[in-house]
């Protein structure tokens, strides 16, 4: 979340520009997860899984490959990137809509509680290598943006992997057994309480995830509001986005005083050949 926000500043986006492209992802992801719950019936689970991941090789090559505002709103909006911590992409529906077919009825308790274990640690550890581009860049010769860039491309190389996965799944499964004929209707009677589900959890993740985004842009443009052009709109602003959710602590902790080993380095390297003059007034330092 605040790796995404991070890198659309290093593209030279304010943060009305960052809200925007964070919010066609959230807008993009549930329009794709309901339009595959009304149209999943009509194919098979394993051919909806790797179109899926097909578009998440192509969001990866194009977050790395796009900087212009209105291509990378697009792939914002048809992309498979998250828009929050939580997984809210067309993966986890149908994985789980899957997942009901390969073990009995009272087993599946245990299976959802397997799966959603892996699911976190998978997002934990994913978190966690939001760290290599800062980790990487001094090693590689990057720039933070570059670094980032990788990362894309990494994302989009994960995608070849998950492809080979889900066509090794077998074709019998997800297929009614009972009737080869697909249902009439998608949902059914439970089709309204589908939606007033969907419209909760989208609230839900408008509330945090986006209120962290546009936070993340704020500390950003103003430095922990501290910059002239913190003005009393900005602060209300930001009271209503800590309001809503959005950890401003944890946002200033990771942008302005979380630096990389090798950046710390360079600091004190600085800092031991400074040299004062006038009193203290003045500071030299050379470098080599």
């Amino acid at each position: 979340m605040l790796f995404r926000s991070y890198y659309l500043t290093l593209c030279g986006y304010s943060p009305l520009q960052i809200g925007v492209i964070i919010t066609a992802t959230l807008l993009g992801s549930g329009v794709m997860t309901l339009g595959a719950g009304l149209i999943a019936y009509r194919f098979h689970n394993r051919t909806l899984l790797s179109a899926a991941a097909l578009l998440m090789m192509l969001t990866g090559i194009g977050m790395a490959a796009v900087t212009d505002f209105w291509p990378l709103l697009i792939v914002a909006f048809v992309g498979t990137i998250n828009p929050s911590n939580g997984d809210v992409s067309v993966f986890l529906p149908l994985e789980q809509s899957l997942l009901t077919t390969t073990t009995p009825a009272p087993s599946r308790t245990a299976l959802f509680a397997r799966y959603s274990l892996i699911a976190g640690l998978a997002a934990a550890a994913g978190a966690q290598a939001a760290a290599l581009p800062a980790l990487a860049a001094p090693w590689l010769g990057l720039t933070d943006k570059g670094a980032i860039q990788a990362m894309f491309l990494l994302y989009a190389a994960t995608a070849i992997a998950v492809l080979a996965i889900y066509r090794s799944v077998s074709p019998a499964l997800g297929v009614d057994k009972a009737s080869s004929q697909p249902p009439r209707t998608p949902l059914g009677p439970s089709k309204r309480r589908v939606y007033r589900l969907a419209a909760v959890f989208s609230i839900d993740a408008l509330g945090g995830a986006i209120a962290a985004d546009l936070m993340a842009g704020v500390v950003i443009d103003t430095a922990t509001f501290q910059h002239p052009n913190t003005t009393p709109r900005t602060l209300r602003v930001g009271a209503e986005l800590r309001a809503a959710g959005a950890p401003l602590s944890d946002i200033s902790r990771r942008i302005y005083r979380t630096k990389p080993t090798a950046q710390l380095r360079l600091f004190g390297m600085v800092l031991g050949r400074l040299e004062t003059a006038a009193d203290g007034r003045r500071s030299e330092e050379h470098t080599s």
